[in-house]
């Protein structure tokens, strides 16, 4: 049983070697096949530079919040320009940050300025009414006392001043 122990020992001994001997000849035969893969690459130093990079996406943006930007009367913008907390006009542009209740355009003001024109003029034309009204109820009330006017003229009198009066408060409202 020793003969046989011992040429197992050395069985295994010789299929060690051969295989440490192989396994080195196949290792050097696949690292000159990596040296013949090896692709050349360029070296640079380092160095603090600025780079500009540009990208081209297409996507889906979600707003946070979804604001209406609504004037308080219509009208045609004649100017997009707000007041900065500083006081100085700025132009308004998309991304501009701004607070509720701040001026962003310049709405048109000539039909505005037309209107409170008119507006004038109407409250004017109605304490012109009223005074005429006013003037024409005392004579008929005169007359009326006299005998001379009848009740329905009186009262018509007094409708027409009353309705005077309701007019220049409308025309003053608007």
């Amino acid at each position: 049983m020793k003969i046989s122990r011992r040429i197992i020992y050395w069985v295994t001994a010789f299929v060690l070697v051969f295989v440490t001997f192989w396994s080195g000849y196949a290792h050097k035969s696949t690292k000159s096949s990596d040296e013949e893969k090896t692709v050349p690459v360029e070296v640079e130093l380092v160095s603090t530079d600025s780079i500009e990079e540009t990208m081209e996406l297409t996507g889906w943006i979600k707003a946070n919040a979804v604001v209406d930007v609504k004037s308080e009367v219509p009208g045609r913008i004649e100017s997009l320009q707000t007041v900065l907390d500083d006081g100085d006009l700025a132009a308004v542009e998309e991304g501009l940050a701004v607070k509720k209740g701040q001026q962003l355009a310049v709405i048109d003001r000539a039909v505005y300025l037309a209107q409170l024109e008119a507006a004038k003029a109407n409250v004017k034309a109605g304490e012109v009414e009223l005074a005429d009204a006013q003037r024409e109820q005392k004579r008929i009330i005169g007359l009326y006392k006299a005998g001379s006017a009848t009740e329905q003229s009186k009262d018509k009198a007094v409708t027409a001043a009353k309705l005077a009066e309701a007019r220049l408060a409308l025309a003053m409202a608007n």
